[in-house]
């Protein structure tokens, strides 16, 4: 795992996680603003900054882990295409760095509706929702997202793929 130092000297996976506010983000495409518009690169901007950085320090087993929300697949409802555009980039971006920085692994980590601070707002409707219409009848936790993101970092034949973690929400 990642050295817990001052000066780290390797890397040897990195998990890059959801961005904060992506749900105040969500906009009308006829009326999202250039600021809206910048705002939603903004994720993959972080992304490539991420990895350039920690690129140098990385040998060449191991793994990096990028997350993004399952809008890429199946945008839940109005407001949600460029959200879904940033995160169906990071799923291309993690495919294209798979063959790039080879041997060095390189996932995506999809993630549904989870219990997180990104709900806070509302989260007694989200997980009234979440018993009632995903197929596992509940609200995802942080743990499944964390077994799946270990998953991702300790196999070693697996790279350039998307696992998605969603409760069955891209099914509905």
């Amino acid at each position: 795992m990642v050295q817990a130092t001052a000066v780290m000297d390797q890397v040897d996976h990195m998990l890059i996680s959801a961005v904060s506010g992506e749900l105040e983000r969500k906009v009308d495409i006829g009326s999202a603003t250039e600021d809206q518009l910048e705002r939603s690169f903004d994720r993959l901007r972080g992304y490539v900054r991420t990895v350039q950085a920690v690129l140098p320090k990385m040998p060449s087993d191991g793994s990096i882990t990028l997350w993004c929300g399952a809008s890429a697949i199946r945008p839940p409802r109005r407001g949600f295409a460029l959200l879904a555009a940033e995160n169906a980039s990071v799923g291309g971006f993690a495919r294209a760095l798979a063959l790039e920085l080879a041997p060095i692994r390189v996932n995506t980590l999809m993630a549904g509706v989870i219990d997180t601070a990104i709900h806070v707002h509302h989260r007694e409707e989200v997980r009234n929702w979440a018993e009632r219409a995903l197929p596992v009848a509940r609200f995802g936790q942080a743990e499944d997202i964390a077994h799946a993101a270990l998953f991702l970092m300790t196999n070693p034949y697996l790279t350039g793929q998307v696992v998605t973690v969603d409760g069955g929400f891209s099914l509905i």
